[in-house]
């Protein structure tokens, strides 16, 4: 079965994505162009730990614009976040501006 993926193209406009790097403090601070466009029951975050075991979870989502992310273990916070939330109905979001990538490598 083939796809045309020109038909289906508008449906990747429909989600929006970021990732980056989790800082210390764990506030993961949502892309600026994503204010009031987009559904705040559909944001997901996926959550890597880098170089040590740590059990990372979303402790709160803050009005579709921030996200705490502690760790049960209680030590320190290093790694990588993922973040895929769909927009309302109607909204679009320029690509250059809607999708955002905070990966600086960790020192």
């Amino acid at each position: 079965m083939s796809v045309d993926l020109n038909s289906s193209a508008k449906t990747y406009n429909l989600a929006v994505r970021a990732k980056g790097r989790l800082s210390a403090d764990g506030i993961i601070e949502f892309p600026k162009a994503w204010a009031g466009k987009v559904k705040t029951n559909t944001i997901s975050i996926i959550l890597t730990p880098y170089k040590s075991y740590q059990e990372l979870y979303v402790e709160s989502i803050s009005y579709g614009s921030k996200a705490i992310v502690k760790n049960a273990a209680g030590s320190h916070i290093q790694g990588w976040y993922f973040l895929i939330a769909n927009l309302q109905d109607g909204v679009e979001i320029d690509t250059s501006t809607g999708n955002y990538s905070n990966t600086q490598a960790f020192e």
